[in-house]
């Protein structure tokens, strides 16, 4: 079970743009594939407010180093690789950080050649 008493609703997270609800939810295992897809949603939202944004790359990225679950690595190293080109240059600061913290585009990109090739037989 994760650090939530009931299944947190991603959808409510997302409509509210909880980033830290939605990055809490990555620990429980019955929704943090949904909950990894919200925080991306939020991430490429123009409507979005930018410091919103760059927390919810943030989340995932946090996500992606901490998990031992190489499917949600997988996912959110997909998400983030998109992201890298999808992002505004408003956030470019934000490309370098994440660069430091996971590794840059290269490295997400052999983060899912890796689980392509060992998991999926590709």
């Amino acid at each position: 079970m994760g650090i939530f008493h009931r299944k947190p609703n991603i959808e409510k997270l997302k409509g509210k743009r909880d980033v830290e609800g939605l990055f809490k939810a990555l620990y429980d295992q019955k929704v943090r594939y949904d909950a990894i897809q919200a925080l991306s949603e939020i991430a490429k939202m123009a409507s979005v407010d930018l410091s919103i944004r760059e927390e919810a790359c943030w989340a995932i990225a946090k996500g992606l180093k901490v998990s031992e679950d190489p499917f949600l690595c997988y996912i959110a190293a997909g998400f983030l690789k998109s992201l890298y080109d999808e992002l505004p240059e408003e956030l470019s600061n934000l490309k370098k950080d994440l660069k430091k913290v996971v590794g840059g585009k290269s490295q997400l990109g052999k983060i899912i050649r890796e689980f392509e090739k060992v998991v999926m037989g590709r």
